[in-house]
């Protein structure tokens, strides 16, 4: 059988499941999404007798639809430093290659068998989409609040001032202040945390 496994590099896991396959007689293939566009190029060909995709990483050529298993083990966009492009172009660059690979995405292996599927990893990551799911599934739910509407904000912490309300982002966050690494944590929150209406609206 032939393996895709989307993933990033360093990634030890990735690796040893690699190694692991390809003992029992697999092919296998690493893809280093976030390596692109400066450290590995990609090209999609199609024409009216077939469809294939190049990497630069193996000067091989696949069949889009050759794969029999598709692992995204680590999902990552393709980085594109800063350095690389004038400050006005690089949003423009940024944008073409993440399209690039959610196309290429679209059309790779439809099938093989995904573990998990980019539409079902999306879907598995939508935290209001989940709990919707779950309330649907008659599991409790806590009572939650997505807004960027202070009024809301306010009036739900409120609400709830006797039980306690936590802040959840939709994603985790880490960022570099005076030289230290941070990080953005669930957080028991009241109305005193809370920055002023302006601030409360941009996220």
């Amino acid at each position: 059988m032939k393996y895709l496994i989307y993933t990033q590099p360093h990634d030890a896991h990735a690796v040893v499941v690699k190694l692991a396959l390809e003992k029992l007689g697999h092919e296998v293939h690493l893809w280093f999404v976030a390596d692109q566009p400066r450290f590995l190029s990609h090209s999609v060909s199609l024409n009216l007798r077939r469809t294939f995709w190049e990497s630069s990483d193996n000067a091989l050529q696949h069949e889009l639809s050759e794969f029999d298993a598709v692992w995204l083990r680590r999902i990552d966009k393709p980085n594109v430093p800063k350095d690389l492009t004038h400050p006005a172009d690089h949003t423009f660059v940024e944008r073409e290659n993440r399209l690039f690979f959610e196309s290429m995405t679209m059309l790779l292996a439809t099938n093989a068998w995904w573990i998990n599927s980019p539409q079902a990893a999306r879907r598995a990551n939508s935290k209001l989409l989940q709990l919707h799911l779950a309330k649907k599934c008659g599991l409790q739910i806590p009572a939650t609040l997505c807004s960027n509407s202070p009024i809301d904000i306010r009036e739900f912490i409120k609400s709830y001032k006797q039980s306690g309300v936590i802040y959840k982002p939709l994603c985790p966050t880490i960022w570099t202040e005076h030289n230290k690494v941070k990080a953005l944590y669930t957080a028991i929150i009241n109305d005193n945390d809370l920055p002023d209406d302006e601030t409360l609206k941009l996220t």
